[in-house]
């Protein structure tokens, strides 16, 4: 689980959302994206979706000789 301050710092930690990327504007985007959150969870609790994982297997061929 992720408390409200954590899906915010992840948000911020992706190279489109880099908080440099806001300027002057960032403290009022990160206020609404709290206020948001909190709307959809009040108890401030949100799931983590860690992504699907894929596994790909290969082998050299066989060296005919």
């Amino acid at each position: 689980m992720r408390d409200v301050d954590e899906v915010v710092s992840g948000s911020m930690s992706m190279s489109y959302s880099a908080p440099h990327l806001f300027g002057e504007r960032l403290r009022s985007f990160t206020d609404e994206v709290r206020r948001l959150l909190t709307e959809r969870s009040p108890s401030g609790e949100f799931w983590d979706w860690p992504g699907d994982t894929a596994i790909t297997i290969a082998r050299k061929p066989a060296v005919s000789t």
